[in-house]
Parts: C-alpha cells; sequence; structure tokens
C-alpha cells in the first residue's frame, strides 16, 4: 500500500515537471533525527527489540515548481553513543533519499507540505567484545516512506522548515559466529523521524 502511495506521488511529479512556468532551486540543510527501531535475534529463538533515539546533520538539495511541487535529493548523518549491560555501543546511520513533496500555500510567508521519499539507509552497530557477533555489523537496504512539515519564508531567499517524516527501513543483515553454527540478524524496523534547518532558494 505504501509502496503504491509513493509510486503515485512520483507520477504526479514527474507528470507536472515538463509543463512547469516557474522553477526555484535551493540548498538546505540542518538538525535531523529518528528514533531508530532495531531488531535482533538468534538461532537459539533469543530476540530483542529495542529503540534508540540517533541524530545529527542533513543536506539537501533540489528545484521547485511552480511554487507547488518540490523534488530534492537529501544525504543525511546520524549517530549515537550508548551503554548495554555497562558495555559501550556505538550505532550510526546514513540515508540516502529522494524526495517529493506538494506545497499548500497559508497566506503569503507561509506554506504545508505533504510528500514521499524514498532511497537507501546504511546502519552501523559497533560494540565492545562480547556484545555483538564479530565486533561490528554493517546492514543497508532500501527505504521508503512519508512525510509533512511547514516551511516559512523568511525573506525572498531564506526559508525556516520543520518537518517530519515515516521511513520503513528494508535493511538487515544475517551474522555468523566464528564456530560456523550461531547466528545473529540484524534489522532496522519502519521508523519515525523529523528535521528542523533551513534553505536557500537561488
Amino acid at each position: 500500500m505504501v509502496r503504491k502511495i509513493i509510486a503515485s506521488f512520483l507520477i504526479l511529479g514527474l507528470g507536472v515537471f515538463a509543463n512547469a512556468n516557474n522553477l526555484e532551486t535551493f540548498l538546505g540543510f540542518g538538525y535531523s533525527g529518528v528514533d531508530v527501531d532495531i531488531k535482533n535475534w538468534d538461532n537459539d529463538g533469543d530476540s530483542i527489540q529495542e529503540t534508540q533515539f540517533v541524530h545529527g546533520l542533513y543536506i539537501r538539495g533540489g528545484v521547485i515548481l511552480d511554487k507547488t511541487h518540490r523534488f530534492s535529493a537529501g544525504y543525511s548523518y546520524m549517530g549515537k553513543n550508548t551503554k548495554v549491560n555497562s558495555k559501550k555501543l556505538k550505532f550510526r546511520l546514513q540515508e540516502y533519499l529522494a524526495y517529493y513533496d506538494y506545497l499548500f500555500p497559508v497566506g503569503n510567508e507561509a506554506k504545508f507540505y505533504l510528500g514521499a521519499h524514498l532511497g537507501v539507509a546504511n546502519g552501523s552497530l559497533k560494540g565492545a567484545n562480547g556484545l555483538l557477533a564479530n565486533g561490528k555489523h554493517k546492514l543497508s537496504g532500501f527505504a521508503y516512506g512519508a512525510q509533512a512539515g511547514f516551511i516559512y519564508d523568511i525573506d525572498q531567499n531564506l526559508e525556516f522548515e520543520v518537518g517530519a517524516k515515516i521511513t520503513d527501513y528494508r535493511a538487515k543483515k544475517t551474522y555468523m559466529h566464528s564456530n560456523g553454527v550461531d547466528w545473529d540478524k540484524y534489522k532496522l524496523k519502519p521508523s519515525v523521524g523529523f528535521l528542523a534547518g533551513v534553505n536557500y532558494k537561488f
């Protein structure tokens, strides 16, 4: 269902691209965070699911067509250092996403937006000896979801933006232990994120 919604947004956006009369470009950056849901299970049937709030920075650039349709691509790097059973655990999340947003003007200086995104997410877990099999795990996969937010025009070129999103991460990985028998599986579950930043329109 979610994939069909995303496909509909993208087809709509591509359809209006060729007929646009007004085109603006922008570059944005700011602070982002994701409440990442991580699931871990092994061949003994043990299962653990925990949530880690990771945060960091993002950068995004794109075009706005007829002040209504916004296409963009962005990169975000987020992380968190924590402890599990008194042992250090580092989690990092990188997102490479393409976005489409439909803008709803509210007066002359503000607008709401609703849209969809898809791309790739890379996650990594690094822990002390005995906490993780092999010490470090990397998992990557397809990511897609929907977002909504609010944009306020500070002046003709500068905007302030806040938004929230829900992303279904397909990133997962299976790791074999050194005995060649035991294994651990890791997977990123659907998670909620947010951003706050500024955009400069050229």
